[in-house]
């Protein structure tokens, strides 16, 4: 699997992205798609990120560009700093929740996320790129505190009007937001203890990846041993939000969706409500029935957004944690998002362990993961469409296969070499019967599928 992904780049450092590789980047951003207009950039905290990073402004300036560097922040203060500054561009030198090993480079042209076909175009070629016949410039740019000046400015009212959220553990896991997590803990005013919170881009104390319930040991037992309220952790690069509730339990995102909607929708009328085809059949049936007007769209970052911005869409979600507000420009932001959870937490009147319980049962799994080596996604796809005949068959975003009383979906990845399922039944007979049927259908899969499921279940038999 090589480093161009569907949403950005990726792969290991320095054998699949490298400085020689950046500063091409760098160029061909200039010279295909800037036209001299400005373009942001900065990074996470990984160890190779520095070095990337200066390739890269070294390659926009060579084809002409004006470079605002902001240097080391969370990918949304780099999104917020391209609508303060108006940049028609944004490159983040970041591999998100990717082994500290990886490194890669998010971007964004004009309005929207860039495209397959756009990265695929910044890809070395035996043409030569024309010659710029300006120089660029670069010029540093601090973000840092303006961010923080609108989280303050859009928050800081509406939780002083609220009761206590009670006490949090926070998570920045090493990684970007433990460069701002107290002055906005400070600022807010906030009682919270913070974990993991020293900067270090090699995260020694857990994986950058949050959306993964075995990262989060940590942070569950804290919320257990504090009777906290509630447990919020992020990625690496701090777009991603995963929440523990007050038994240090960690939420799905579709139990945060589902407790979070009513109040987006309180005050709204036909709004539309965006979530990716891996979330629960309940979260549509919520909307419709809270008077919003559901939008499906295929998981990735980059699929989200965009539709989230050509549909005007009030709220999105996916299930790996970004959640998009209309209020960001259709962007996303995991510190936006948490505060959009302590503040449900301050309104809501009870503890969040309560407020799940309130919820209708969800009989689903997690998203089960295993390698993509060896898999034949094409045979796959043939062997359900053979064995599934007569159900309703999805192929937008892998293949997802619907019956009555469950579904399941299967995907490559678009940010790693993995191939991914999610289950869902009415019951838990049901959700139990379709797991087992897969793993009949599919003896290429069986076995690392059959450990996910069952690792699962250990961790969460209530679940099950």
């Amino acid at each position: 699997m090589d480093c161009y992904r569907t949403c950005d780049i990726r792969g290991k450092y320095p054998e699949e992205v490298n400085e020689d590789l950046f500063f091409h980047f760098g160029r061909a951003i200039a010279l295909k798609f800037l036209a001299g207009r400005e373009i942001l950039i900065g990074s996470d905290l990984r160890v190779s990120s520095p070095a990337l990073k200066q390739a890269l402004a070294a390659g926009l300036v060579e084809g002409g560009a004006t470079v605002f560097d902001a240097g080391q922040a969370p990918t949304p203060v780099h999104y917020f700093g391209k609508r303060k500054l108006g940049a028609y561009a944004v490159a983040i030198v970041t591999a998100s929740h990717n082994p500290p090993e990886d490194n890669g480079l998010k971007l964004a042209l004009g309005r929207f996320p860039a495209s397959a076909t756009q990265l695929r175009a910044l890809q070395p070629s035996p043409e030569s790129l024309p010659s710029s016949q300006v120089r660029g410039r670069i010029e540093p740019v601090d973000l840092s505190s303006a961010y923080t000046d609108f989280l303050v400015d859009t928050w800081k009212d509406r939780l002083r009007s609220a009761r206590s959220p009670g006490h949090l553990v926070l998570d920045p896991g090493n990684g970007a937001w433990a460069l701002l997590i107290h002055e906005i803990i400070q600022r807010l005013d906030l009682p919270a203890t913070v974990i993991h919170a020293q900067p270090d881009g090699s995260f020694p104390e857990r994986s950058p990846d949050c959306a993964a319930p075995g990262n989060l040991v940590a942070l569950s037992a804290e919320v257990q041993r504090m009777s906290a309220s509630a447990g919020l952790a992020w990625d690496g690069d701090g777009d991603r939000l995963a929440v523990c509730d007050d038994a240090g339990r960690h939420l799905m995102t579709d139990h945060l969706v589902l407790l979070l909607l009513p109040s987006l929708l309180r005050n709204s009328h036909r709004e539309q409500i965006l979530f990716d085809a891996k979330m629960s059949t309940k979260i549509r049936v919520t909307i419709e029935s809270l008077g919003g007007i559901p939008v499906e769209e295929r998981s990735a970052h980059c699929y989200l957004e965009t539709r989230m911005i050509k549909d005007d869409c009030l709220f999105g979600c996916e299930y790996s944690g970004h959640f998009f507000y209309r209020a960001l420009s259709g962007g996303d932001d995991g510190m936006y998002a948490a505060l959009s959870v302590i503040d449900f937490l301050a309104r809501g009147g009870k503890p969040l362990t309560a407020h799940r319980e309130s919820l209708p049962p969800l009989h689903i799994s997690p998203d089960l993961r295993i390698s993509g080596d060896g898999v034949d996604f094409e045979g796959v796809r043939d062997a359900l469409r053979t064995a599934f005949k007569d159900a309703n068959i999805k192929e937008f975003d892998g293949v997802r296969v619907e019956v009555p009383g469950a579904w399941f979906l299967v995907r490559p990845s678009v940010s790693e070499n993995k191939v991914s399922f999610r289950f869902e039944g009415d019951s838990r007979d049901n959700l139990n019967s379709m797991m087992n049927h897969v793993l009949e259908l599919l003896p290429q899969c069986r076995s690392p599928l059959a450990r996910q499921i069952a690792r699962w279940r250990a961790s969460d038999p209530a679940s099950i």
